[in-house]
């Protein structure tokens, strides 16, 4: 189950202690099924060079300010 809440100052060094990165190994291409009519079928590719993707260093306590 997902729950989604406010959070408060007193928990935001939890929230920043959460890595936001991830090493990237394949990619999804959207492919078309009866030009699009049927939906879209994801086809997994293996990318050449992983690679590290990051969103940022900060969190919410440097979202607060």
């Amino acid at each position: 189950m997902i729950e989604v809440a406010q959070i408060g100052e007193a928990q935001f060094g939890l929230y920043d202690a959460i890595p936001s990165r991830f090493t990237v190994r394949s990619l999804f291409r959207v492919e078309p099924i009866g030009g699009g009519l049927g939906g879209f079928r994801l086809i997994e590719q293996p990318v050449a060079v992983p690679f590290v993707k990051t969103y940022g260093e900060d969190g919410p306590s440097e979202w607060a300010r």
